[in-house]
């Protein structure tokens, strides 16, 4: 116990630091102004958003946990667009009608806003950490609506380099292993495992399709969650959640392949929309 004290410990000082050089840095200096980017964005996440946002019932309030530059968040058709973020990488000046920015942690969001909005679709893509992955989770359990779907990132590692819950951690161990790439996941997979466990009313799937990128077949996996039939997903379940990924301290995501392969063997984005309208269709009272 005081050892994985001391590691958490160790993982926010060196946050820290890194927040402080970013701060001082030119790059927060040069923020991007609020548009969509020039290149072409149906080969990223705002693509199947937006797809997934085509079959929802109600499809009128996005939230986007993790903002970064708003590639993701500017791109997404929905009327209402809200986004959280610490330090967003952009000017929150003069944004668009129906978008809005909250420059802080996800849990000051969550606390300051719990009755404040109901989200048709919600996107986390913050801290790549397991504990505040599945927080933001269970905080967005409660301010969505019974149909909504999460899209949560970042949830297939690479390797087990690449699923070091730090950065510094795994980039240092790729160097020393000799590997080439910055590819970093840090231990979200974690948040599935959990997610699986604890919330048996949820549908839980892994999506990875190479093919939605001919150019260079670079595809982010992303795990989407909604509620089974006649299911409802309660934030009250979290306490056995937390559990599990605290079970999981110092697990290699190798480790969770090999433990539950089913819940890591990805499907195409064709294949999951297919499901996910069926899934909807079937609500619909018939004529």
């Amino acid at each position: 116990m005081a050892f994985q004290k001391q590691n958490y410990v160790t993982r926010m000082a060196r946050k820290l630091v890194r927040r402080v050089r970013y701060l001082l840095s030119e790059d927060r200096r040069r923020r991007l102004n609020w548009s969509p980017q020039d290149r072409d964005l149906e080969q990223w996440s705002a693509r199947r958003l937006n797809r997934i946002a085509s079959f929802l019932p109600q499809n009128v309030s996005y939230l986007e946990v993790g903002v970064f530059r708003g590639e993701t968040i500017s791109n997404v058709k929905m009327p209402v667009r809200v986004g959280v973020d610490p330090e967003p990488r952009f000017s929150v000046v003069g944004l668009p009608n129906g978008v809005e920015i909250f420059a802080s942690t996800s849990d000051h969001f969550f606390l300051s806003h719990k009755r404040a909005f109901c989200f048709d679709l919600i996107f986390l893509d913050g801290l790549h950490e397991a504990k505040q992955c599945y927080s933001d989770f269970v905080n967005v359990l409660k301010i969505s609506s019974p149909d909504s779907v999460i899209l949560i990132d970042d949830v297939l590692p690479d390797d087990d380099i690449s699923s070091i819950p730090d950065q510094d951690d795994s980039l240092k161990e790729r160097a020393r292993t000799g590997q080439t790439g910055f590819r970093w996941h840090g231990d979200v997979w974690k948040v599935v495992v959990a997610i699986s466990i604890a919330h048996a009313d949820a549908r839980i799937q892994i999506i990875h399709s190479p093919e939605m990128n001919p150019v260079d077949g670079d595809d982010n996996p992303q795990a989407a969650v909604w509620r089974k039939p006649g299911g409802v997903l309660d934030a009250e379940d979290s306490a056995l959640g937390f559990q599990v990924i605290d079970e999981l301290e110092g697990k290699p995501f190798s480790y969770g392949v090999e433990r539950w392969p089913s819940l890591f063997k990805p499907v195409g984005e064709k294949d999951f929309l297919a499901s996910l309208q069926g899934f909807f269709e079937t609500k619909q009272p018939k004529p």
